[in-house]
């Protein structure tokens, strides 16, 4: 058994969904009937070439909206500028709106 999180962003694999990527609201465990969440769902993953939210909690410094480049272990990599490539601790998916963690406040 798989348990996606409340706050987890996921991709919806039903054909012809308009958005098919959003947050979870609550927990949605995994099992093998078909009526079940596992059916519907898959844990987001971004990939080369994504616009996302990047952060690292803890810090004052606001998010940034970039391209998604690279994973680097628990990192995720954004655009590389003259300094280099940038790695944040968090990532979400850039939908048209502010990140999730500027929206609650």
């Amino acid at each position: 058994m798989q348990e996606l999180r409340a706050g987890d962003w996921v991709k919806d694999k039903r054909d012809g969904m308009k958005n098919p990527i959003t947050q979870l609201k609550e927990n949605c465990i995994f099992l093998t009937h078909p009526e079940d969440c596992g059916d519907i769902y898959e844990l987001w993953k971004p990939t080369e070439g994504d616009w996302c939210w990047f952060w690292d909690p803890g810090t004052k410094l606001p998010p940034i909206l970039a391209k998604f480049t690279v994973m680097y272990r628990e990192y995720y990599g954004s655009t590389k500028n003259a300094s280099g490539e940038h790695s944040f601790y968090k990532c979400e998916p850039y939908l048209g709106e502010l990140p999730s963690m500027l929206k609650d406040k």
